[in-house]
């Protein structure tokens, strides 16, 4: 067994799904996830813009940055 086990969730900021990229899939998963429709996979991280508060505009922050 390796002494630095890999965890099993991602720590990108924004990677609410979870699959190790940030992708607009990524902001349709915080945005379900802060409308309460879905769980996401990787709640942690959806706090995108660092305001302490999972919201939309952490959806938004994710779109923008996916789009630059």
């Amino acid at each position: 067994r390796r002494s630095a086990d890999l965890s099993e969730y991602s720590d990108l900021p924004g990677d609410a799904d979870n699959d190790g990229k940030l992708l607009r899939n990524d902001a349709l998963a915080a945005l379900r996830h802060v409308m309460r429709v879905e769980d996401a996979a990787n709640p942690a991280v959806i706090d995108f813009n660092r305001d302490n508060a999972l919201s939309i505009d952490d959806a938004q922050a994710i779109l923008k940055y996916v789009f630059r």
